[in-house]
């Protein structure tokens, strides 16, 4: 993952991408009174990430849907979200990769840093994993499933995946690899003067 954030800007678009979601945690951030945050507006999420994503080569093409029920949305995300919702996840995605495309699920993003977060784990998480090491990702995800079983297992329920599955033992290795590296730096970023670094936590 440490190339990962060092090579982030020289991402490569290789190959059909499955459908992976950045779901939000076990809480989700309310208002005083408890009804949920909902969504920045549009245009705002639209330039910011064209800001961020402006400093990137070869960046992958970002999307702005509305809810999960945009017409935009593939059928293919439906059946793999619907899925993972009967294995036990709970939540509505926050951004998802489709057909190497970042989708911003604007509803969802209560903030900026919520929306920094989201098209980091997408693009430079999922996306820039494989741009990095190709076909080699599945043997580094079974170095994972194998060396992290415990991990791998309660990230698995928490995205209603199925160990006993590999396609979807790996997705769950993928999405422990991705937010333990998300969880180890503190992004800050400054849209107004388009740069971003990292800064241990």
């Amino acid at each position: 993952m440490e190339q990962v954030r060092l090579y982030g800007q020289s991402l490569v678009s290789q190959g059909n991408l499955d459908q992976l979601f950045s779901r939000p945690g076990p809480t989700k951030a309310t208002f005083q009174g408890g009804f949920s945050v909902s969504g920045l507006p549009r245009s705002q999420i639209r330039a910011i990430t064209g800001a961020i994503a402006a400093r990137w080569k070869n960046a992958p093409e970002i999307v702005i849907v509305e809810n999960m029920g945009d017409p935009a949305v593939p059928e293919a995300v439906h059946m793999e979200n619907a899925l993972q919702m009967s294995g036990g996840a709970s939540g509505t995605p926050r951004a998802f990769i489709a057909g190497n495309r970042v989708y911003i699920v604007a509803s969802e993003i209560g903030s900026t840093k919520e929306l920094i977060e989201a098209l980091f784990h997408e693009s430079l998480g999922h996306f820039g994993l494989r741009g990095l090491y190709g076909a080699d990702l599945n043997w580094i995800l079974r170095q994972i499933a194998a060396l992290r079983r415990g991990d791998v297992e309660a990230m698995a329920r928490r995205y209603g995946l199925d160990v006993r599955i590999e396609a979807q033992r790996l997705k769950a290795a993928e999405e422990v690899l991705v937010h333990r590296y998300a969880a180890s730096r503190l992004l800050i970023c400054s849209v107004g003067h388009r740069h971003c670094r990292d800064r241990e936590t």
